[in-house]
């Protein structure tokens, strides 16, 4: 797993200022247009990955929800020829950002080795694939109709030489 999506102990990211508040204050009024953007990309990866099907599972909006995308996640399945790693290096080595899914089973990182917490059945099998073999992609309001092309172009790039 990611390094940096590995969490030792529990803690808290408190990091307010008044300078980070007066560009958040700026910031809000920009707020309906970036989410606007965001929904619309985030339409824009749901169509191209509904391409390839065969390997990956798109993530699904709930109904009568209305979400400001952080990123897209994507998850790999189980039988496609490849891994998250090997894309995720792929896409990285190509200038490509991407993460992995943040957390993915809490109850498998370090942090809750010694904690206390209630569990149904002891196992998580949808939280497990998530942290196997999710991650995120752009879908960011700076996202240009190059950046778009790049991503996609690489991807089938990758996946045509999988094949």
């Amino acid at each position: 797993y990611d390094a940096k999506f590995v969490f030792e102990t529990a803690g808290y990211n408190l990091e307010g200022s008044e300078i980070g508040a007066a560009f958040g204050l700026v910031q809000l009024g920009k707020l309906d247009e970036y989410i606007r953007i965001r929904q619309e990309n985030f339409l824009r990866q749901c169509q191209f990955f509904a391409g390839h099907s065969k390997y990956f599972y798109c993530p699904i909006e709930t109904p009568n929800v209305s979400t400001a995308w952080l990123a897209f996640p994507i998850l790999i399945r189980k039988d496609a020829p490849f891994n998250r790693k090997e894309l995720q290096i792929f896409l990285e080595k190509n200038n490509i950002q991407t993460r992995v899914c943040f957390t993915g089973n809490i109850l498998r990182q370090p942090m809750m080795r010694d904690q206390k917490y209630k569990s149904v059945s002891g196992k998580y099998p949808n939280a497990d694939e998530i942290m196997e073999r999710a991650f995120l992609l752009p879908v960011h309001h700076g996202m240009s109709e190059s950046m778009f092309e790049k991503l996609h172009n690489k991807i089938n790039k990758f996946i045509k030489d999988k094949e």
